[in-house]
């Protein structure tokens, strides 16, 4: 008689046949995994759940939640990864689709820059330049590039997180700034290709719009 638990599908490499709740079940307890479901309906919605949130739930323990953001994170670093192998960056698309894992869960303003090498592929995951308030972020030419020069970067792209915005329009802060960057990067020999302003479910290119 063949068996239908989950972990027994797992392993015999039939995970497709695994329901979701059950794939939650093999992590958390089968409760916690009926409550995650029914308080956030996809698996979007769980991961951008915050740690807080998590244990929240009442039949979730720590290690549960530990559990959870533990795969997260490993899923945030695979894609890391498999970006670092793959095809070059060519456009403001292939962008967001990779710091989008990153920056999900964030509720503060935050700047990333991705180091390209010459055929603009990543020379290492998105490296987070800095961390501000709901509104802000304080960016330094010096903080952008130390990094920057270390990994030996032939090209960036600026990533900045506006959570507070739902139609990311760069401020005229954002313009200034972009372009003090970029006249720094070409000193540098590092060329700033473009900044994407990334606000929820959609984004900017200044590049894009002739702004830099």
């Amino acid at each position: 008689m063949t068996t239908t638990r989950p972990e027994d599908l797992l392993l015999s490499g039939d995970a497709a046949h695994v329901s979701t709740l059950d794939l939650l079940a093999v992590l958390v307890s089968a409760g916690a995994a009926r409550t995650l479901l029914s308080r956030h309906n996809t698996l979007t919605e769980i991961d951008d759940a915050s740690a807080e949130e998590l244990a929240g739930i009442p039949e979730m323990d720590t290690g549960g939640v530990a559990t959870l953001l533990a795969a997260r994170e490993i899923s945030r670093r695979r894609a890391a990864e498999v970006a670092r192998r793959g095809a070059p960056v060519l456009d403001s698309r292939a962008v967001v689709e990779l710091v989008e894992p990153f920056l999900r869960t964030e509720s503060r303003e935050v700047v990333m820059v991705l180091a390209l090498d010459t055929k603009r592929r990543l020379l290492c995951p998105p490296i987070t330049v800095a961390v501000g308030t709901i509104d802000s972020v304080p960016v330094h030419a010096r903080e952008l590039f130390r990094p920057l020069i270390r990994v030996a970067a032939s090209a960036a792209v600026l990533v900045h997180l506006h959570p507070s915005s739902g139609e990311p329009v760069p401020s005229p802060d954002d313009i200034m700034l972009t372009a003090r960057l970029k006249e720094a990067g070409d000193l540098l020999g590092i060329p700033l290709l473009d900044h994407v302003v990334i606000g929820r479910g959609c984004s900017v290119s200044m590049s894009d719009r002739g702004l830099m």
